[in-house]
């Protein structure tokens, strides 16, 4: 979520993932899978644009021990959608109409660095 003077933005992503560890006893893996994307951005003075969409999630993570139980996991993970289409939504009524922009794809892109943590 990201707020601006004019308005905010959001982007919530789910998705089913699977891990594949290489090699068992290092830390190392990539993480692969697929779900949903919905975009939206309001402002005071206009409706909200909206856009959902089917996406892919790719990532990669390093577990490094701190002790038997506890791990601290650097990742980054890619999520994108390639199709999706725009609509103007109104809060009120909550009634959704196609945005007519083109070719129509919504497209989204999120790019997480972080660093999480896991018990074992």
């Amino acid at each position: 979520r990201r707020g601006e003077d004019d308005g905010s933005r959001r982007i919530i992503a789910l998705t089913g993932n699977a891990y594949w560890y290489p090699k068992i006893k290092h830390g190392w893996y990539l993480k692969g899978g697929a779900g949903f994307t919905d975009y939206r951005k309001s402002s005071s003075n206009q409706d909200a644009i909206t856009s959902r969409a089917f996406a892919l999630h790719m990532g990669t993570g390093y577990e490094v021990r701190v002790n038997s139980h506890t791990s601290v996991v650097p990742f980054l993970n890619i999520i994108a959608s390639a199709f999706g289409s725009w609509y103007n939504q109104r809060d009120e009524t909550d009634t959704r109409t196609v945005i007519d922009q083109g070719e129509g794809n919504a497209k989204t892109f999120l790019l997480q660095i972080g660093v999480g943590i896991t018990w074992h």
